[in-house]
C-alpha cells in the first residue's frame, strides 16, 4: 500500500481525465459508488496499475462474479 501511496499520494485529487459527459447516468453511478466505497476506489487504482495480463485476469474475474450474482440472487 505504501508503494501505491507514493505513486498516487492524494487519492482525492483527480488524476485521470473523464472522457464521458458527467450527465451520463452510468458515470454518475460509478462516481457515487467510488465515493461511497473508498476501498473499491483504491482497488481499482491498483488494478489500473497492474500489468495488462494480470489486469485482464482480475477484470474477467470481477465480471464473472457479477454474472454469477445476477443468476443466483435468490441464493445469496
Amino acid at each position: 500500500m505504501d508503494e501505491l501511496n507514493q505513486l498516487l499520494p492524494n487519492m482525492e485529487a483527480p488524476g485521470f481525465v473523464l472522457k464521458e459527459k458527467l450527465e451520463d447516468p452510468d458515470v454518475a453511478m460509478i462516481l457515487q459508488l467510488l465515493h461511497d466505497e473508498p476501498d473499491l476506489k483504491k482497488a481499482l487504482v491498483e488494478l489500473h496499475l497492474m500489468a495488462p495480463k494480470r489486469k485482464s485476469f482480475y477484470s474477467d474475474t470481477i465480471t464473472t462474479f457479477i454474472k454469477i450474482n445476477k443468476k443466483h440472487k435468490d441464493k445469496m
